[in-house]
C-alpha cells in the first residue's frame, strides 16, 4: 500500500494520536484544515519511508524505488543521460548514501528479535474459510495484551502481507 494511500484511510495512525494527544487544535490543524500548507517531506521522514518501505513491504521496495549509483555527476553528458535513464524506469530515485543507511537499519529491525516476532507471524492453519487470518488476529493480540476484537485486518486478507490496526484508547 503507498505511503498516501495509507495517510488517506479513515484509521487515525500512531502519529496523528500523538499530535491529538498534544491537544484536538494540533490535530485538526496538521491533518483537516483546508487551509493548511503542503509539507514538502524531509530527509528524515523520506528516509521513515525508505525504512518503512524496506521493512514492511520489501516485494514493494525494488518497484517503487531505484538505488543511484555513485559517482553520478548530472553535469557531464554521461551523468546527464544515466540520470534520465534512471528517472525513465519510473521509480525513484534513492541517493547511494540513503540506501546505505536505509539497508543498515532494515538489517537491524531484521536482527531485533522483537521485532522479528512482531513482523514474521506464521501459522500453520489453512488460508481457508478465515482460519490463517484468525489465528494471525489471536497471536497479535496475545503478543500485545489486548482483546482479539482490538485487531483488525485491514489490507491483505487473501495475501500473506497484512496491514493491521490495533484499536486503542488514549
Amino acid at each position: 500500500m503507498e505511503n498516501a494511500e495509507y495517510h488517506a484511510r479513515p484509521e487515525v495512525s500512531a502519529s496523528q494520536l500523538k499530535i491529538l494527544k498534544r491537544s484536538p487544535l494540533h490535530f485538526w490543524d496538521r491533518f483537516l484544515n483546508p487551509d493548511k500548507p503542503i509539507v514538502e517531506p524531509t530527509p528524515n521522514m523520506i528516509l521513515g519511508t525508505l525504512v518503512h518501505a524496506a521493512v514492511l513491504e520489501p516485494e514493494q521496495f525494488d518497484k517503487r524505488y531505484i538505488v543511484v549509483p555513485e559517482g553520478i555527476d548530472k553535469r557531464t553528458k554521461e551523468g546527464k543521460q544515466l540520470w534520465q535513464d534512471l528517472l525513465a524506469t519510473g521509480r525513484e530515485p534513492v541517493k547511494f548514501d540513503v540506501w546505505q543507511d536505509v539497508s543498515n537499519m532494515t538489517a537491524a529491525v531484521i536482527r531485533d528479535a522483537a521485532a522479528k516476532h512482531i513482523l514474521d507471524i506464521s501459522v500453520k492453519e489453512k488460508a481457508e474459510r478465515n482460519m490463517a487470518n484468525t489465528r494471525v488476529l489471536e497471536l497479535v493480540a496475545e503478543h500485545f495484551k489486548i482483546p482479539k476484537n482490538k485487531v483488525r485486518i485491514i489490507t491483505g486478507h487473501h495475501h500473506p502481507s497484512k496491514l493491521m490496526v490495533i484499536d486503542c484508547e488514549i
